[in-house]
Order: C-alpha cells, then structure tokens, then sequence
C-alpha cells in the first residue's frame, strides 16, 4: 500500500487487495476483539481509525467486523480493494465516516479519496468529508473537525446506554 499512487498505478492500487492486507486485518480484527472483551466495551462503541494506510487498514476492518462499529476516521487514505469493498459496504449502511484528505498529496492523490469518499456515499454512509490545501497531512483544522466527529460518536455511545438502562 506504500507505493506512490499515480497515473495507471492509482488505477490498479483502487481495483487491487494489497499483499499485506488480509494478514493486517487479522491481526486488527484480533486487537479490537481483544479490547473490546478487556474493557467490556462492545463493537458498536469502538470508532476505528488511522492516518494513509492506516486509514485504509481501518476501512477495512470496519468492513469486515461482524458487528457495525461506531463509526470510522480517515485519515488521508485511498480507495483500494474495490470489488470487495463496494460489496461489504452495503452491509455498513449509516456507518459514520470522517474523512480528510489533502487536495496537493503528493503520495495518495485526492481523486483516490474522491473515489473513496464515493463509494462510501454510495453504501449510504454518513460520510463527513473535509478538504484541504495541503498534502499527506492531518492540519489542526482537521484535527478539530474530527474531534468533535468523535465527541459526536461519544455522545451516541452515552445516549445509547442510558435508553438501554430504562
């Protein structure tokens, strides 16, 4: 998922399963199982989230939790594995979605975030997507923009449990 993605290259990167992918899924799925038992938190209080790959690496996680998560923050990432992605975003209908990217990225082009930020409109995510004039960063406009996506999310969470504590 490193390379540079440009031209012919974006294309490709957008229709492909990174190599390391499936094997970096696991071992995210294995952590947030993992916390969520220890903190006796549940999946759907848990907002997956990360920065270029790491962006993409908890899409895709999101996509493939059997529970929906709270919601996911993106970071500067790029569509890619899109025939499977396309197919479990259905399922994550509603799914909040930050996502940020930088209209001069050198690394990770913003039509791949377009992209992205397409295919999860599509699925019918509530996709906040914040622009920028910048490149292959997280600016404190956005670092302010998702805290409150977060807040948001963490109030959700409260509301939920005080409906279930009726």
């Amino acid at each position: 998922m490193e390379r540079q993605a440009t031209g012919f290259g974006l294309k490709q990167l957008q229709e492909d399963t990174p190599d390391g992918l499936p094997k970096a899924r696991r071992s995210l799925l294995s952590l947030v199982d993992e916390l969520a038992r220890q903190s006796r938190l549940p999946v759907s209080q848990v907002v997956l989230g990360g920065f270029s790959q790491g962006a993409m690496l908890a899409l895709d996680a999101a996509l493939h939790l059997e529970d929906r998560p709270a919601g996911a923050v993106l970071f500067s990432g790029n569509l890619v594995a899109r025939p499977e992605w396309e197919r479990r975003a259905r399922n994550r209908a509603g799914l909040p979605v930050f996502q940020s990217h930088g209209r001069q990225d050198p690394l990770l082009p913003f039509s791949g975030a377009e992209a992205l930020r397409d295919l999860l409109v599509q699925a019918r995510m509530a996709v906040e997507f914040l622009e920028f004039d910048g490149g292959h960063t997280i600016p404190p406009s956005v670092v302010n923009r998702s805290s409150q996506f977060l807040l948001a999310r963490l109030r959700e969470a409260s509301s939920d449990d005080n409906v279930s504590d009726r």
